[in-house]
């Protein structure tokens, strides 16, 4: 005969069968990029681990989530914006509410959507990197901006040059 679950024992599954769809933040990779809209189609790419009745556990992908709004660092009328391509690594940072009307607005908005931190209500952070593609020049005392062709613009420290803008040189 079975024995009947201990009430501690249930709340334990509830909120373990909760957690599993909570969401806060997760490494994923670029599908594709929309520069006109600032949005893109992202594939998380940490697996979800699942229990099994049997004491195991499974491993299950998470679905490519579409629309995801990018944030470009951005203030005081000043943005920075770079090329994002298929398979560029990002920050998927889940919502605690839906912001789909606030997107619209920017302004004060009721959240629509009731669900809390929602696969369907994420931003993507561009810049975060495996191991293997860590930055191979990154300097402990100067700033640099590595560009596509492997030259690098170096900010500051002993090696850095000076920059003039063409407005301000005769």
């Amino acid at each position: 005969m079975p024995l009947e679950p201990s009430f501690p024992e249930i709340l334990e599954a509830v909120i373990k069968s909760r957690l599993l769809e909570l969401h806060t933040a997760i490494p994923g990779r670029v599908v594709s990029y929309d520069a006109a809209t600032q949005t893109a189609e992202v594939a998380p790419v940490v697996q979800r681990v699942e229990p099994r009745e049997d004491g195991g556990n499974t491993l299950t992908p998470l679905p490519s989530i579409p629309n995801v709004p990018v944030q470009w660092p951005r203030g005081g009328g000043f943005a920075l914006h770079f090329p994002l391509a298929a398979g560029d690594h990002v920050l998927l940072v889940f919502s605690e509410a839906a912001i789909g009307h606030w997107r619209s607005s920017g302004e004060l908005a009721p959240p629509g959507d009731l669900r809390r931190h929602s696969l369907g209500y994420p931003v993507a952070i561009p810049g975060i990197a495996h191991d293997a593609a860590k930055l191979t020049d990154a300097p402990a005392d100067e700033g640099v901006i590595n560009v596509a062709d492997g030259k690098a613009l170096r900010i500051g420290g002993v090696g850095a040059d000076f920059v003039a803008l063409a407005a301000k040189v005769d």
